[in-house]
């Protein structure tokens, strides 16, 4: 907790989520509004309502401004839940030596490259990685016997993950699977766990819809896609291209790419993320699986298997099985949060199998070797002591606007802005990533409404620099051009300039 307190208020890499032009959605949902009075550059909100409102609700409903500890303290809960897996590591051996085993883990785990590098991206997949944690939590303390209660709960905890975004699948699949696999091939009562594994499937899919379904209707009677803008190549909305809107920039080109990951992150070359960085964890628990894979394979035809620990077999399948699902779909590092800390907590376990004289040089030497090569990514956003508790605090400048952002990413001028006001950017999407917010784009008729729409402080446009000529073209084509009531505004990031926008026609 003191570790993540001290990087946010010593100046981090700030809480995307907390940012973008999502948040102007949020308010207004928040408030009591509907998909009308969403903003184009707001519709992915959609996707995922609960965690775009865990994310703001904080600041809008009770007012909290010191945003730096409101975020250490969510990554120090993601922390503390994911280490008490450790809870059912049978610790032998002296004081010494089990103080050294929850050290290591707490250490391996604390200095993640991705979540302690940028304090995980966002509170999105923070908050779905303690929900994940959560969840393995409960699987293990209901033991590996029939508990029908454990599966409707566990159930529930993943839908809810899946809920926030869609990404979370990886990891709720990979913990059904692996969980039931353990337990079905390990217990006397093989037709219980069967029964309890149908009863965990069912649970899932009623909740994921009970949670999903109502926001999946609003969408679908608004875009036609329910999952907007996802899936659009089936469902065809006229709203966006008929692509799946997957980002697929990072995935593996070659097969030997796909394997290679856990050597190219250790060298710091893989392409999995927008800013390089460096974690020999992943190579460290891939020699570790490959010989603990021989020795588990060497025991089940010895037929002994048995003697193996249950839990740390259901860790090491279930990490396994959420590595290959997020390397085939996604390689998005930022969306392999609960991985990057789930893989300190197996690193411990699975040496912990091994025998106490080999077991403290072993974590000793990984340790070593995490601390002399992991590199956290910078992505340039960095906030100096202070800059974020001020960037919440200050009054909004503008209270009740339509704003244009005349660049992405733009997104920490939203708190120059009051909660009333509502955000597009005017440049077109990258066909199968964003959003066609362009002039000429199928969203070009909304803007046109929002504009006319009479918000109290009229139309703004943020600008980085002097405006182009596409942004000139683009408020012509809605009869907008710039006034001279302009200002400079310096922002913890960079100088932004503000104007008015006035109708060309007087």
């Amino acid at each position: 907790m003191l570790v993540y307190y001290f990087r946010s208020r010593l100046g981090v890499d700030y809480n995307w989520d907390l940012q973008n032009y999502h948040l102007s959605s949020w308010t207004l949902l928040w408030r009591g509004g509907y998909f009308e009075n969403i903003s184009p550059g707001g519709l992915q909100s959609f996707l995922s309502p609960f965690v775009n409102g865990f994310a703001v609700a904080p600041y809008t409903a009770f007012g909290l401004t010191a945003g730096g500890w409101v975020i250490a303290m969510i990554h120090a809960v993601g922390f503390a839940i994911s280490v008490s897996l450790l809870t059912f590591l049978p610790i032998r051996g002296t004081p010494v030596e089990r103080f050294l085993t929850v050290v290591v883990a707490i250490y391996l785990t604390v200095t993640a490259a991705m979540p302690a590098g940028i304090l995980g991206t966002s509170f999105e997949d923070n908050t779905i990685a303690v929900l994940l944690a959560l969840a393995a939590w409960i699987a293990l303390h209901g033991g590996f016997r029939q508990n029908f209660r454990r599966g409707i709960l566990v159930a529930f905890v993943l839908s809810l993950a899946v809920s926030f975004k869609a990404t979370a699948c990886f990891f709720a699949l990979a913990h059904g699977l692996a969980f039931y696999m353990v337990l079905i091939s390990t217990t006397e009562n093989r037709g219980g766990a069967i029964r309890e594994f149908l009863l965990f499937g069912l649970c899932s899919v009623f909740f994921t819809l009970a949670l999903s379904a109502p926001w999946m209707i609003e969408v679908y009677s608004q875009t036609g896609n329910p999952l907007f803008p996802f899936a659009n190549n089936l469902f065809r909305s006229p709203f966006y291209y008929f692509s799946s809107f997957m980002d697929t920039q990072m995935l593996p080109k070659t097969f030997a790419d796909f394997i290679a990951y856990p050597w190219t992150m250790a060298i710091g070359t893989a392409h999995t993320s927008e800013a390089p960085q460096t974690d020999s964890r992943y190579l460290i628990a891939c020699i570790m699986l490959v010989v603990a894979g021989t020795w588990c394979t060497r025991s089940w035809m010895r037929g002994s298997l048995e003697k193996i620990d249950q839990a740390t077999l259901f860790l090491a399948i279930y990490f396994l099985i959420a590595f290959l699902l997020w390397r085939t779909f996604s390689s998005v590092q930022r969306y392999f949060v609960f991985g990057d800390l789930l893989l300190a907590v197996l690193i411990v376990r699975v040496a912990a199998e091994l025998p106490w004289r080999l077991m403290t040089p072993a974590l000793l030497l990984v340790a070593g070797v995490h601390a002399m090569t992991v590199h956290f990514p910078e992505y340039g956003r960095r906030i100096p002591p202070g800059g974020i508790d001020q960037v919440l605090a200050e009054p909004p400048i503008v209270d009740d606007a339509f704003v244009i952002l005349s660049e992405k990413p733009m997104g920490y001028a939203v708190g120059l802005f009051g909660a009333s006001s509502r955000f597009t950017v005017i440049q077109p999407g990258a066909p199968g990533v964003d959003l066609d917010l362009s002039a000429t784009g199928p969203f070009s008729g909304r803007v046109s409404k929002l504009i006319h729409a009479k918000f109290k402080d009229g139309v703004w446009i943020v600008l980085r620099r002097a405006p182009t000529d596409y942004v000139l073209g683009y408020l012509r084509k809605f009869d907008l051009s710039i006034s001279s009531d302009c200002r400079d505004v310096e922002t913890f990031a960079e100088t932004l300039k503000l104007c008015r926008l006035a109708t060309r026609s007087g």
